[in-house]
């Protein structure tokens, strides 16, 4: 009779195991999606991957101004759905928001130009993302942050063996670029 008691909590034991383990599947795309997560969140945007022309120029200057505030983007996968070339991930996303801080930055930034305009247009853009990484800088780390959190479909293609984020994703740049990017 003990025999027969410990072969059945032993299946049972087994039965919960293969179904927790079944419902943590973690598919590719997750994973894939998960490692740009990281990226975006370490501040430093140049190592995300093959980019062509000036995008690895515009991520790492992305990441100069805007890395502390990317530390701050937290998100959570709720569900990930393959069909055929198509897969798509819901995830909540949280991240700082600064739309509403544009014009304050367009005031400072033109007083300080009022002041000394830079002579060539190089100097001017090291002066811009100076000044423009030091205000961010200060919003980033004020208690006063805003913050927009949205549940969004990332939706990934097939290419070949890999699978790559799409162009169609409109809200999850927007949220990632902190609302900036329209």
């Amino acid at each position: 009779m003990e025999e027969k008691n410990l072969n059945t909590k032993t299946i049972i034991l087994l039965t919960i195991v293969l179904f927790i383990v079944s419902c943590s599947r973690t598919y590719p795309i997750q994973k894939d999606f998960d490692n740009k997560m990281k990226i975006i969140q370490s501040g430093d945007m140049s190592n995300f991957g093959k980019a062509e022309g000036n995008v690895n120029t515009i991520l790492k200057n992305f990441s100069k101004v805007y890395g502390e505030g990317m530390k701050k983007i937290t998100y959570k996968v709720n569900k990930v759905e393959s069909k055929g070339n198509i897969a798509t991930i819901n995830v909540t996303l949280k991240s700082p928001n600064l739309s509403s801080y544009i014009g304050e930055f367009q005031t400072r930034l033109s007083e300080k130009m009022s002041k000394s305009m830079p002579k060539n247009n190089e100097d001017l853009q090291k002066e811009v993302m100076q000044v423009e990484k030091e205000f961010f800088n200060e919003k980033f780390n004020s208690k006063d942050l805003k913050f927009s959190e949205k549940t969004l479909d990332v939706k990934y293609l097939k290419n070949g063996k890999d699978w790559i984020i799409s162009n169609e994703n409109e809200e999850f740049f927007k949220m990632i670029t902190f609302g900036l990017a329209n």
